[in-house]
């Protein structure tokens, strides 16, 4: 969508962390344990790399996460 960032956030399961990136904040490669801690972090992160970078100063986050998790049978 227009006027927001798009921020992806998937877990890892070998390192047991959440990533979040995102193709249009410039920079953004961060982790955490927590999926909590994580999008507070990315809510702090994203202005201050919109600044550095000189982009639009949007308003909006757009949050998408994905989580893989494989399933043991009997």
């Amino acid at each position: 969508m227009e006027n927001e960032y798009q921020v992806k956030i998937e877990y890892d399961n070998e390192a047991g962390v959440w990533i979040a990136t995102s193709d249009n904040v410039i920079g953004l490669i961060l982790e955490s344990e927590s999926l909590d801690r994580l999008i507070e972090k990315v809510s702090n992160a994203v202005p201050e790399l919109v600044e550095l970078n000189n982009l639009p100063k949007y308003r909006l986050i757009n949050f998408s996460m994905k989580r893989l998790q494989a399933v043991d049978y009997f």
